[in-house]
């Protein structure tokens, strides 16, 4: 095997795939985003007020207890708009540009 000599010997075929492979590796690790640790979200996070052991994370069960009481809140919130739609909504225009309306020519 002819090749450019290190300290060590020869500088083989390997060497340089190896080599190739550890930079790949190296530039893969620093390009990605510099957020990839693990961080908590809402629904893993430790909830101090909603958790009935008073800490620790929150089992499935009381997450799926959480999501149903806040979709019920939605719910009330839309009826309660709805109602209002249904009742009529006073609207006052105080200022409006004038109308124009183009007619198609045959």
């Amino acid at each position: 095997m002819s090749g450019a000599t290190n300290n060590r010997g020869t500088f083989s075929l390997r060497d340089a795939a190896i080599g190739g492979a550890a930079a790949l590796v190296m530039g893969a690790m620093l390009l990605q985003p510099t957020t990839t640790t693990a961080q908590p979200t809402r629904t893993t996070s430790v909830r101090d007020d909603d958790s009935p052991s008073g800490g620790g994370l929150v089992s499935a069960a009381d997450q799926r207890k959480l999501m149903i009481a806040e979709l019920r809140s939605m719910s009330r919130r839309l009826e309660k708009l709805e109602a209002r739609i249904d009742k009529g909504i006073d609207v006052r225009v105080t200022d409006m540009p004038e109308v124009r309306v183009q007619q198609k020519s045959d």
